[in-house]
């Protein structure tokens, strides 16, 4: 029997909050407020401003609410560009 093998995206070094990324898309963010339980949830940047997290890439997309953490949670995104 084949087994399907999913692929691991390359990700980037974790960046400070105070750091913007260069272009607009979804992003992973390390929320560690409650340092017993830290979460990494996806969050979209789009236009200079961070808007509201979710736990799924898709839920990101969608999100229409900016992110009352703009300058102080780390982020990560791809390293490269997906294969379509």
């Amino acid at each position: 029997m084949k087994r399907s093998v999913t692929k691991k995206p390359k990700l980037t070094k974790w960046f400070g909050g105070s750091v913007k990324p260069v272009r607009d898309g979804v992003y992973q963010r390390h929320y560690d407020l409650d340092k017993s339980e830290p979460k990494i949830l996806y969050c979209k940047f789009e236009n200079g401003v961070w808007w509201i997290n979710r736990k799924t890439l898709e839920g990101a997309l969608n999100v229409s609410m900016e992110s009352p953490f703009q300058d102080s949670i780390p982020w990560r995104g791809l390293a490269q560009n997906t294969e379509v």
